[in-house]
């Protein structure tokens, strides 16, 4: 794996991406993965990274946006080496770069950009932010928090470094308390972040406080409904709690629900292809178990099941094949 992974609980849908102001970092699609970051590369990503008004660095950070949000990554790039070299002393051409690099999975030239734009904006908030999420796919979580404790200082409105933070004590260090803390700073700021939302959620209901978990999973479900975000954790949540509560039909709707928000997830298919076993529909639990590996070879949970789920059904030879691959898979990424 190229991202480090992080501290894996019970249950957990493994780690999602993370909302930032402007541009996006992307890392690998699975939830698996270590601080990752989503978000639109809308025109008026520029004005977060310092690059305001209408005159002409402005038209040339909105195209590099522009291309940046269509997906066009080597145009986006273009365009942000045009910007470098036009304005040098701008970070916002550095910026970009980084996030473009970390996009194509670049971690180490995304991080010199980084710093490079942090040197050349050192006011800019959200280039704080892209340089912390960087040191920490690198796994320097000591300059990561160093950078999001810069920006709670600087720019203590902005929710993005107390979600980072709070998953970071949460999920990385085994703070439960404190990321629960600081997660609940960045729901009172943005309400409608619907990661933040679940996270804190998902507290509660590692804390027994199923009520609490119930109320912010539904809050994170509609919001990522409205606001169409491919984010399905928050269904698998409800599906958790349904299944505790015995309401099978109702977690498999659910956990059906995940699976068409975030059709990539491999989490999902998991929980979802465990809720067809246990319904007896044994068809379609193999289906999502194999999906699941499609999504992820490297989860060795969906090759036991699907192993499992072969042996129930009288298919020792796909069982035995399963289980091997199993064996192989834990060997392999056992110490992840």
């Amino acid at each position: 794996m190229t991202l480090p992974s992080l501290l894996l609980l019970a249950l957990l849908p493994p780690l999602a991406t993370v909302r930032v102001q402007g541009p996006e970092i992307t890392g690998e699609p699975s939830r698996r993965t270590g601080f990752q970051v989503a978000a639109d590369a809308a025109p008026a990503g520029c004005a977060v990274i310092g690059v305001t008004g209408t005159g002409s660095a402005a038209d040339a950070c909105n195209r590099i946006a522009q291309a940046f949000s269509a997906g066009d990554l080597e145009k986006a790039r273009q365009h942000a080496n045009l910007f470098r070299s036009e304005y040098p002393t701008l970070g916002a051409g550095f910026y970009w770069l980084g996030q473009i690099d970390f996009k194509q999975f670049r971690y180490v030239s995304a991080l010199r950009n980084l710093e490079a734009s942090v040197d050349r904006s050192p006011s800019v908030a959200a280039a704080h932010v892209a340089l912390g999420l960087s040191y920490a796919s690198l796994y320097q979580y000591r300059l990561f928090e160093k950078e999001m404790l810069w920006v709670l200082e600087h720019a203590p409105a902005d929710p993005l470094p107390y979600y980072n933070l709070g998953r970071y004590y949460f999920m990385q260090l085994d703070q439960p308390e404190r990321g629960a803390n600081y997660l609940q700073k960045a729901v009172d700021r943005n309400p409608e972040d619907c990661r933040s939302s679940y996270y804190l959620g998902y507290y509660h209901e590692v804390m027994g406080n199923q009520d609490t978990a119930k109320i912010l999973y539904t809050k994170a479900s509609t919001v990522a409904r409205s606001q169409k975000v491919k984010f399905g954790a928050p269904f698998e949540g409800l599906a958790r709690l349904m299944l505790l509560e015995d309401r099978l039909s109702e977690s498999i709707h659910f956990a059906q629900e995940a699976v068409s928000t975030e059709p990539g997830s491999a989490s999902a298919r998991l929980f979802l292809g465990k809720l067809w076993i246990q319904s007896g529909n044994f068809g379609q639990g193999i289906k999502e178990f194999q999906k699941a590996i499609e999504l992820d070879p490297t989860d060795a949970a969906a090759h036991y099941q699907l192993s499992r789920a072969y042996l129930k059904i009288g298919k020792r030879s796909e069982a035995e094949n399963a289980q091997a691959l199993f064996l192989k898979v834990r060997s392999v990424y056992s110490a992840e």
